[in-house]
């Protein structure tokens, strides 16, 4: 998974929209009362508590184990588990966390290259017509902001980074999809402009250490500096609001009965 560190008050202060956001694929998850879900990439438990007060028997993993902290302190059943090594684990009986009706998640897949592990992974822990539904990052997401953050490391003598997120078209996604066994329903990318409450600097203290990771610490707030003045034109409003350039790709998936 590429490097990031979170804090669950700064993820609530700069980007607590991506909860938000994501209750347009929870209503397309369309939970029932009684039925046992896995959210994969639960975060600091905002969906998965959504998800618990519509009846449903929820298991939240992520692999930060503060944001996992976050959703325990919640009062949510929350664990730490890499999703990157979920068919791993789950075929050697390392991970034993039973079998689920829907698997769901947000905001999450782009983090793991892994991807097929998770699409495995996910395919052994559900039961027969069980549904994998979600929405991440999909093929041109952050492109602008990507690209100043790139150039802003070359700058100032840092190699480029290049582009450290999973991000599919839907042709690619719904291929792996297919060859870990599922019937794919529906896969669709749309562009989704996301204004920014604390601007692209607090976008980028949420989720912007994998462009970092290779920079030295005394030259990161000069290469923040640098990418925002470089995104900033094509990413800010007349009234000077900045916003992400975010494209989702959104998902549903069964298994076979």
């Amino acid at each position: 998974m590429p490097q990031n560190q979170w804090d669950a008050q700064v993820y609530q202060q700069d980007v607590g929209f991506v909860p938000v956001l994501g209750r347009g694929v929870l209503e397309l998850l369309d939970p029932a009362p009684g039925e046992r879900i896995l959210d994969l990439g639960c975060g600091d438990g905002a969906l998965t508590k959504e998800l618990v007060e519509r009846g449903a028997t929820v298991v939240g993993i992520d692999s930060s184990p503060e944001m996992v902290a976050a959703a325990c302190n919640a009062g949510l059943d929350a664990r730490v588990v890499d999703a990157g090594r979920l068919a791993s684990l789950c075929a050697s009986g390392a991970l034993d966390l039973g079998t689920f009706d829907a698997v769901f998640t947000n905001a999450a897949l782009h983090w793991i290259p892994q991807i097929s592990e998770v699409t495995r992974g996910v395919r052994s822990l559900l039961g027969p017509r069980g549904r994998f539904v979600g929405e991440f990052g999909g093929h041109g997401n952050i492109s602008t902001i990507g690209l100043a953050l790139n150039a802003a490391a070359a700058l100032h003598g840092n190699a480029s980074p290049g582009r450290p997120f999973y991000l599919p078209t839907a042709a690619e996604f719904t291929a792996e999809l297919a060859a870990a066994g599922f019937q794919v329903d529906n896969v669709e990318i749309f562009a989704r402009p996301t204004p920014l409450p604390t601007g692209l600097r607090g976008w980028i203290r949420a989720f912007g250490g994998p462009f970092l990771a290779d920079v030295a610490l005394e030259q990161r707030e000069a290469v923040i500096d640098t990418a925002i003045e470089l995104a900033r034109p094509w990413l800010a409003d007349q009234a000077g609001q900045e916003s992400a350039d975010y494209v989702r790709l959104r998902f549903a998936a069964s298994a076979p009965a």
